[in-house]
């Protein structure tokens, strides 16, 4: 069976994509920078846990490589409003953080990715319903980030045949 390493795994979406993947035989690996314990206690004895930052390239490779991971879920990300109140450090995690995720996956051999973006990337003015071919226009540093990092998989995809997709989930 798979190993799936989540970024941002214990927190509330990263959480339940554990919970899925336990339930259907995967062995997960929660990589985060705060470890909440309230959102994975339930499942804390059926995951390993490393607390560590996504800009940590060598964590994140040790860890990778000490798993032997096949999947990474990039769920990691500094939220919109953080983002714009501190832009350097949303340039750090959400840009530069996707990049080691990203590149480390290559270098390491994992077969997939899937990332966590966002509808921020279609921008403030999108209408209620859209599709996924419409035009992006985002107009924050993390919707900004969201759409790097799609280009940025569908790059690594098409160059280097690693399995991505990406989920704009929305509120």
């Amino acid at each position: 069976m798979w190993t799936v390493l989540i970024t941002g795994g214990s927190g509330f979406i990263g959480s339940h994509v554990a919970r899925a993947l336990i339930r259907v035989g995967y062995n997960v690996v929660i990589y985060d920078v705060v470890v909440n314990d309230k959102l994975i206690k339930d499942i804390r004895g059926n995951v390993a846990v490393v607390q560590g930052d996504v800009t940590d390239s060598a964590l994140l490779a040790e860890t990778v490589k000490k798993y032997g991971v096949n999947a990474i879920m990039h769920y990691a990300a500094l939220l919109s409003a953080a983002a714009e109140r501190n832009p350097y450090q949303g340039f750090k995690v959400n840009f530069e953080g996707t990049w080691n995720v990203f590149s480390i996956a290559k270098a390491l051999g994992v077969k997939a990715i899937i990332f966590a973006s966002s509808a921020a990337a279609y921008g403030l003015k999108a209408p209620e319903f859209v599709r996924e071919d419409m035009y992006t226009v985002p107009e924050t540093l993390y919707g900004i980030s969201k759409q790097y990092g799609e280009m940025l998989g569908l790059w690594l995809c098409r160059r280097y045949n690693i399995g991505f997709a990406a989920f704009r989930y929305g509120s």
